[in-house]
């Protein structure tokens, strides 16, 4: 299936079984976006000239994990007041990041990608304050948002520099 939709489906499914990490100070599942934007990458890069590692995986785990755990604890925003669900909002980022760092983007395509995802960021505590099953998805969209992201940065797609 292509890579976004497999992003899609292990990020729902991830969360809903509750296979998830938890970050205390961040309040967020930092690994529920990244590591199946990873997984889905690494599909990607399924090919025998080029093949992925696994301290190459790891690595980009690593990064994108670090990278929403950075932007959790960084927030001032109220999390639930807010509206927002860091888990999804930050999760595109860091699952950003580690999905160009696997397919092997340039630093200027890298921010390309991150532009892009900026664009597509989202996640709300609307579905968890209803007990609606869509809450479960969102780690799911901010993976398969991720992966998109990064392809059309790998495809010459640009996105605006400014924060």
């Amino acid at each position: 299936m292509p890579a976004p939709i497999a992003a899609l489906c292990n990020g729902y499914f991830g969360h809903v079984l509750e296979f998830d990490d938890t970050h205390d100070e961040a309040v967020l599942h930092a690994g529920a976006a990244a590591i199946p934007a990873a997984l889905a990458a690494a599909g990607l890069r399924a090919n025998p000239g080029k093949p992925l590692s696994g301290s190459e995986f790891c690595e980009a785990v690593l990064l994108g994990i670090e990278l929403t755990c950075r932007l959790g604890v960084a927030t001032r925003l109220n999390l639930v007041e807010g509206g927002w669900i860091y888990t999804a909002l930050f999760g595109h980022f860091g699952a950003t990041l580690a999905t160009a760092r696997i397919l092997g983007a340039t630093p200027e395509a890298t921010r390309h990608a991150l532009g892009i995802v900026y664009c597509l960021a989202s996640g709300n505590h609307q579905s968890t304050r209803e007990g609606a099953s869509t809450k479960h998805v969102q780690p799911g969209f901010a993976a398969s948002n991720a992966t998109l992201a990064a392809l059309m940065a790998g495809a010459d797609s640009t996105a605006s520099a400014s924060r």
